[in-house]
């Protein structure tokens, strides 16, 4: 498959793949030079590589657990829940300091009180089985 017959006259290169199907695509390095000895004629060595790209169109998504978190923006309670138990979560302020915490076995739902804390923007951690989960939140 030729996806591109026009000379490139640079060190770098990005080429658009049809991502429809996997594939290989395979570049020939070659060196072309201007022939000081001769102004205007073009010297082209034989080319001196070849290097072959892999590529899959199918690339898989993040298996997360898939995570509610509603009102947002919130007044007074946060609720959280999920389709996977999650073991923990924490609550970030604007400027990184941890303003909640709670550690439990596994759940699928939880709420935080928010009534008392500043109005602004909060960064939830979100443990669950699958990894880590974070989501911002606004406190009206």
């Amino acid at each position: 498959m030729k996806l591109n017959m026009a000379l490139v006259i640079d060190t770098g290169y990005i080429d658009v793949l049809n991502t429809t199907f996997d594939g290989v695509a395979c570049y020939y390095v070659t060196a072309v030079y201007k022939d000081s000895l001769n102004p205007g004629s073009i010297l082209c060595e034989p080319h001196s590589d070849t290097m072959c790209v892999h590529y899959s169109s199918d690339i898989p998504e993040k298996n997360e657990a898939q995570v509610r978190i509603f009102p947002n923006p919130v007044s007074d309670v946060l609720n959280i829940e999920s389709d996977e138990p999650f073991t923990g979560i924490e609550v970030f302020n604007f400027v990184g300091e941890s303003i909640y915490s709670q550690s439990f076995p596994g759940t699928n739902d939880i709420t935080i009180p928010m009534k008392d804390r500043a109005t602004g923007i909060y960064l939830l951690k979100i443990r669950s089985v699958k990894g880590i989960i974070l989501r911002k939140v606004i406190k009206n």
